[in-house]
């Protein structure tokens, strides 16, 4: 039977058993949402090649790199750090889809993506 506590440990678990096929692979694999009910668990998983940077390409990595120009940013600015209202982040893709929060940033101090509305222009 599953219940939140036993879907999250349970993700874990195959999370930590992913990583060692993923570096045998040379791929970069992340497990997403997960939907659980008492007698199963569905759980998305996305598999990228890793770039020559060393990055995971992922479908927003692949994103920031097409549209950049059209968020007045250069493709290269991917992985670049900023400061914004006293924090520095790091850029780590976009999502065009997403009119309100485009870019997707990774606050450094907690080290947890997010999603913020700046305006690219003060950076």
């Amino acid at each position: 039977m599953f219940d939140k506590a036993g879907t999250k440990k349970i993700i874990n678990q195959i999370d930590d058993a992913l990583q060692p096929l993923a570096a045998q692979l040379g791929v970069h694999i992340e497990t997403g949402n997960a939907r659980y009910s008492s007698t199963s668990i569905a759980l998305k998983m996305n598999i990228s090649v890793i770039d020559a940077k060393g990055q995971p390409a992922t479908k927003e990595v692949t994103d920031f790199q097409h549209y950049a120009a059209s968020y007045k940013l250069s493709p290269d600015d991917l992985h670049k750090q900023f400061d914004y209202l006293g924090d520095k982040y790091e850029i780590m893709g976009c999502k065009p889809r997403s009119h309100k929060f485009p870019i997707i940033v990774k606050k450094l101090s907690s080290n947890f993506g997010m999603f913020i509305v700046i305006n690219w222009k003060r950076i």
